[in-house]
């Protein structure tokens, strides 16, 4: 995906953070990419981009990368797995690719500005107060039983 990006936004950066940067130090040689390790600061880490990419193709339980992304309100592009167990999956404020292609025109029309990050933002704080709406009701279910 990430050629495919840099071809058409050849000053295209991409910040990859945690443990998965031990083992991509060898092999990552592409100047536009920063392996950052570990993040000890989130808020830090956000900050730097107004895009997400959650590439996680498999595992078991809740995607929180995605959820984490999506509370910073961020443009976040997932693979079809990334989504798996989410509150109204399909009402998530995500961009789903599911071939490499719509993958990279999801982070291309982004870097062009073609997805307005402010309307994103604003998307994704109605769904996280949903689903936080939701919780809160769920609980006070469990709670009176």
């Amino acid at each position: 995906v990430w050629p495919i990006v840099t071809s058409s936004v050849p000053e295209a950066k991409l910040i990859v953070g945690g443990g998965i940067c031990k083992s991509l130090k060898e092999e990552i040689k592409d100047a536009n990419i920063e392996l950052v390790g570990y993040v000890d600061d989130v808020d830090d880490f956000y900050r730097k981009g107004n895009i997400a990419i959650n590439p996680v193709y498999q595992g078991t339980g809740l995607k929180i990368k995605t959820l984490e992304a999506l509370s910073y309100g961020k443009i976040t592009v997932v693979h079809p797995h990334s989504i798996a167990g989410l509150y109204k999956k399909y009402q998530a404020p995500v961009y789903v690719g599911d071939t490499c292609d719509k993958y990279a025109n999801y982070i291309i029309s982004a870097l062009n500005g073609d997805i307005d990050p402010k309307d994103v933002a604003n998307k994704c704080k109605l769904y996280i107060d949903e689903m936080d709406n939701f919780i809160i009701q769920q609980y006070k279910k469990i709670k009176y039983q």
